[in-house]
């Protein structure tokens, strides 16, 4: 038989999810993206191609549906996220020359702070390492901690 851990008080007795939820309500939140990922998902979703330059249309559409994307991530019920950080190497996104001036002033004016993380050039066998494999998610972990720690 499964026990019950109501806790106590002063004299009301409340469930554990009930304090869960009061808890949450009263903290701040963050977000932190892995924007490499959102990015070439959206770019698979509107089916636009990576080797070909996308129409106005599409370029509109793409920069429409990340505003409206922000933008709905910075709201969760009432509250606002304290603020949303986006990790990638903006430089390497396919179809980043679509936004004037450049990509991470569009996040900058959606109050998104961007990171673009350091990454170093391998040379193995005389082949070059795929650049910034797991880069930007590594930058996104040391973050985390980072802001959790301070």
């Amino acid at each position: 038989m499964e026990e019950k851990c109501d806790i106590q008080i002063g004299s009301a007795i409340y469930p554990p999810e009930v304090l869960y939820l009061a808890i949450f309500k009263k903290q701040n939140y963050a977000i932190y993206l892995d924007f490499d990922n959102i990015y070439g998902g959206l770019i698979d979703f509107l089916n636009i191609e990576k080797d070909r330059a996308p129409t106005k249309l599409q370029a509109c559409i793409l920069q429409e549906v990340l505003k409206c994307l922000i933008k709905s991530l910075a709201f969760v019920s009432s509250k606002r996220a304290k603020y949303i950080k986006a990790f990638a190497e903006f430089e390497s996104l396919p179809h980043k020359s679509v936004f004037k001036p450049n990509i991470q002033a569009f996040l900058n004016n959606l109050g998104v702070k961007t990171f673009n993380p350091f990454v170093a050039y391998s040379i193995d066998s005389g082949k070059k390492k795929k650049k910034g494999q797991n880069a930007s998610d590594i930058a996104l972990s040391l973050e985390i901690v980072s802001d959790v720690l301070i």
